[in-house]
């Protein structure tokens, strides 16, 4: 990927399943895996309340594509990105995907993410962090 511009996308859509199950998302993660390392994508995936939010890094077309694909699952709909700029690097680049499942009580949590995506991402970035740690 050198010489290609890195971009980071956060996006947010609606399970079709009101509550995925544990099964689903952890075959979501790990087919988002393959298929990110494979395209040189890197990201994070939280799961709460019925929404997906999802940040993803790579080159352009990389993104595109997987955008393309990602919009065509029907595991989820109403899929609106929130942010996209260019970035310096990537604040995920230990994972192809990571993802977390918020238990209902955090999922109030899922609500602030979304709203603060598009005014600060970068407090996004640091609040997902956060939650895979937990």
């Amino acid at each position: 990927m050198s010489g290609l511009t890195l971009e980071r996308v956060i996006y947010a859509s609606t399970a079709t399943q009101s509550v995925p199950t544990l099964q689903s998302i952890a075959e979501i993660i790990a087919v988002s895996d393959r298929n990110n390392r494979r395209d040189e994508i890197t990201g994070a995936l939280v799961i709460g309340d019925g929404v997906f939010l999802q940040i993803l890094e790579g080159a352009r077309q990389d993104l595109d594509r997987t955008l393309a694909r990602i919009i065509r699952d029907p595991r989820h709909t109403g899929l609106r990105t929130i942010d996209r700029r260019g970035v310096a690097r990537r604040a995920f680049a230990e994972w192809g995907m990571v993802g977390a499942a918020l238990k209902p009580k955090r999922e109030i949590v899922m609500s602030e993410l979304i709203a603060f995506s598009e005014a600060d991402p970068d407090y996004v970035i640091d609040r997902v962090h956060a939650i895979l740690a937990e």
